[in-house]
């Protein structure tokens, strides 16, 4: 597709850095509907637990969400881990963000 060359810049040590399976649209189209599902069920769960934990019958509980919550924010999110591991970050001014996969 027209996006051929842009990817091939931005991950030179992929041989194919296209998805040609499938139609870029629909790739993103199928991310974003993940991305938007996911993130409704985590509020759903963080706010419902949120407010479970100031009422009454839940105030026991407090602490054990307040521990759950902050050894969650510890964490990087997978993707930034996922990405450093294969090499495959963009390049940021003619160089690799992580070492492996830079020119």
């Amino acid at each position: 597709g027209g996006l051929g060359g842009l990817f091939h810049w931005l991950f030179p040590t992929l041989q194919r850095p296209l998805y040609l399976q499938q139609g870029f649209p629909s790739l993103v189209l199928s991310h974003l509907l993940l991305v938007g599902v996911s993130s409704l069920i985590a509020v759903a769960i963080g706010v419902t637990a949120g407010i479970a934990v100031t009422r009454e019958a839940g105030r026991p509980f407090r602490p054990l969400l307040e521990t759950l919550v902050a050894m969650g924010q510890t964490f990087p999110p997978v993707a930034g881990w996922a990405g450093c591991s294969i090499g495959c970050f963009p390049r940021c001014n003619g160089r690799s963000i992580c070492n492996r996969g830079s020119r």
